[in-house]
């Protein structure tokens, strides 16, 4: 439940940016499923990175009886696989902002998400 309202949290702020850069409704409502993917990916990044600082980045794995060795955790595997569909996401949203926005909008939205 936690993990939903941190998403809920993020699409409102992510909404919030973008609302005020793009007037045109019909750009708004073709941008809300990159939103809410993106405020998911979002936590989604923040819960896997605060794994990776308690546990490493690496994992131990046994093939056989003596083949043994560390190998990059599936954690981090996840996380650098969903910060890629983040970027693309995010940057799928700032296209948006360059139909029915003000000019500069790439500019602003990047100052409103910081």
């Amino acid at each position: 439940k936690a993990f939903e309202e941190k998403v809920k949290k993020i699409k409102r702020r992510l909404k919030t940016a973008f609302n005020k850069l793009v007037t045109d409704v019909n750009i708004r409502k073709l941008a809300e499923g990159s939103i809410e993917n993106a405020a998911f990916m979002f936590v989604q990044l923040d819960e896997l990175q605060k794994y990776m600082q308690e546990n490493g980045v690496t994992s131990e794995y046994k093939n056989g009886e003596n083949q043994y060795g560390t190998k990059k955790s599936p954690e981090a595997e996840v996380y650098n696989s969903t910060m890629k569909n983040y970027l693309n996401c995010i940057n799928a949203i700032r296209g948006f902002c360059g139909k029915g926005g003000k000019d500069d909008e790439k500019d602003e939205f990047d100052l409103l998400m910081k």
